[in-house]
């Protein structure tokens, strides 16, 4: 069977372009699910605002983390679909999604069993701002699961060269956080007003419904899918849970590392009351906007790499094989073989 996807054909910049552009715009909307938040809640006055910004560094942390799934799993898959080899495909996409099951559980029952702990590292002088902060985090990372689930299939329909239902699904899912936000924050008729928790509320629904998408895209597709009978019970094996987290470690602690010096950054400027803690998580969300273009183009270079990387070594395997002294194949000519003349 033919496998979706084949980005070792085409154009490269075509093909980088067809494959960036819905991962630029998903993570785009991605962003927004935060700036919605703070929009909403901003209504609600600054202290409302610094206790979702703080709550926000503890799911942005989690990103981090779930970043190991995400970017071993989608290297490895985009590798093995290069070489043809759709059974380990199959076997890293399941290991990556096990993994990223659990870690998100794990995370979950961490926060919920030392909420007050983290939320406390930012000394928040206000009592409106810190009660505005614990109650986001225990429901916000309390469920962090579906934005695990969410992150590492992203990912994994990404290396098959699927970037596309990634997209609809995240749109789907903001355009519903952006219904429920003022409903659920600020109560429309038989809605009560929940404030801080209608927010935290919004967001865990929009993520549960993103990963909804996701999974049963992955089942009424007729297009061959390496998701397709993923098992989340079945053992890991070692070789693949070596693979993702050889490659996915080094990433999550250059996300995590990142979210600790904002969080240091965020505990000094406390100290200065709610409003500047505000002022400054607001500041940090549209920051985030700047980074989103350059670090997506880099994730559909890396996967077109990946694949047009296992082509490479399967060629120099045939030229060992039909010659004594077999000579490296280069990148170009491969590149220049595999993908015909856009004219």
């Amino acid at each position: 069977m033919k496998m979706e996807g084949n980005l070792t054909k085409g154009p490269i910049l075509k093909t980088l372009t067809k494959l960036a552009v819905p991962i630029m715009a998903s993570s785009f909307l991605g962003t927004l699910y935060n700036i919605t938040d703070m929009a909403w809640i901003g209504l609600l006055g600054s202290k409302a605002v610094a206790g979702v910004g703080v709550g926000g560094m503890f799911t942005w942390l989690s990103q981090g983390l779930a970043a190991m799934a995400r970017m071993g799993g989608q290297v490895h898959v985009a590798q093995c679909i290069g070489r043809g080899d759709r059974e380990r495909a199959h076997g890293f996409a399941q290991a990556a999604v096990q993994l990223a099951a659990f870690m998100g559980m794990a995370y979950a029952i961490l926060s919920l069993l030392f909420t007050r702990q983290m939320v406390g590292f930012f000394q928040l002088a206000d009592a409106q701002a810190h009660a505005a902060a614990m109650s986001y985090t225990r429901i916000a990372c309390g469920l962090i699961v579906f934005s695990f689930m969410t992150l590492t299939l992203t990912g994994l329909y990404t290396a098959q060269g699927d970037s596309k239902t990634p997209f609809i699904a995240n749109l789907v899912g903001l355009a519903i956080n952006m219904v429920l936000d003022p409903v659920l924050i600020l109560g429309v008729g038989m809605f009560p007003k929940l404030g801080v928790v209608g927010a935290a509320i919004a967001t865990v629904t929009a993520q549960a419904i993103v990963m909804s998408i996701m999974i049963v895209g992955i089942v009424i597709q007729k297009k061959e899918n390496v998701l397709k009978g993923t098992r989340l019970l079945a053992k890991i094996p070692r070789e693949y849970l070596q693979g993702i987290c050889k490659i996915g470690i080094p990433t999550a602690i250059q996300g995590m590392a990142y979210c600790a010096i904002s969080m240091v950054l965020t505990r000094m400027v406390s100290g200065y009351g709610a409003e500047a803690v505000a002022t400054q998580r607001v500041g940090g969300q549209i920051e985030s906007i700047s980074w989103v273009r350059s670090s997506t183009w880099m994730a559909s270079r890396f996967t077109h790499f990946s694949t047009s990387s296992a082509v490479i070594s399967i060629l120099e395997s045939c030229q060992s094989a039909c010659n004594d002294k077999p000579r490296p194949v280069s990148p170009a000519l491969v590149l220049s073989n595999t993908m015909p003349s856009s004219a």
